[in-house]
């Protein structure tokens, strides 16, 4: 069994959160024999697959969805972070919408379990786990490993994808140009039509110092001044 399996497994077999898809045990692979794990099935997919048909529907009430599927976010985020578990690959992708349709937080092949609530992992830093154009610049430049900061970075990132519907630094057309734009401690770019309140959310969550970042619980907090953009 991979290192990186080991590790999904020891810290997705610890969480239970109403916002935390669920491990629902381990089976043997058909082929390879590796063994894999076995969760829940969504029919809507991903955030961005539930919030597609629904972006320029009258009757959805579009901004009031995403106002109720990010504060379930921000929820799982923080029973996480209050874990000492740092998710480390926030992003669209990993925002399932469940049956119910309410959010379940996955993918936990890069979380970091901590020793302490700030710094030290227990296991190896990899400078570009996760998904880059979610990342924030200090992984990138590998002055910092994964942490409750840059998860902080991934959601002012996750806040402009999905109302967007457009990728975080989406005029940057291929990898090499986001790394580099990071490098250059460059903020996501405003996509159109954001509201100037959520822009200022995702703006603080984006601090180029991690320092300067809200904690997820502030999240929780300055996101109810959103709900006048709704």
């Amino acid at each position: 069994m991979s290192q990186m399996l080991q590790r999904e497994i020891s810290v997705w077999q610890t969480l239970e959160h109403p916002n935390v898809q669920r491990l629902l045990g381990l089976c043997e692979g058909i082929s390879d024999k590796v063994p894999a794990m076995v969760s829940e099935w969504y029919q809507h997919g991903d955030i961005n697959e539930y919030l597609r048909p629904r972006r320029h529907d009258p009757k959805t009430g579009f901004q009031s969805l995403v106002y109720q599927l990010l504060t379930q976010v921000w929820s799982g985020l923080r029973y996480l972070h209050e874990n000492s578990i740092v998710h480390a690959d926030i992003k669209g992708a990993n925002v399932l919408i469940s049956d119910d349709h309410s959010v379940r937080l996955t993918d936990f092949g890069f979380s970091k379990l901590l020793v302490d609530s700030e710094t030290k992992s227990v296991s190896e830093h990899s400078t570009l786990s996760g998904t880059c154009r979610w990342m924030a610049p200090e992984i990138v430049d590998d002055t910092s490993p994964h942490s409750k900061a840059s998860d902080i970075w991934a959601c002012g990132c996750l806040v402009l994808e999905v109302l967007s519907g457009q990728v975080p630094y989406h005029t940057k057309p291929t990898t090499t140009s986001v790394i580099l734009a990071l490098a250059r401690k460059e903020r996501p770019p405003r996509p159109e039509g954001i509201d100037d309140t959520y822009w200022r959310f995702s703006q603080s969550c984006c601090a180029i110092l991690p320092e300067e970042r809200p904690s997820i619980g502030e999240v929780q907090s300055r996101m109810r001044s959103c709900r006048g953009a709704i």
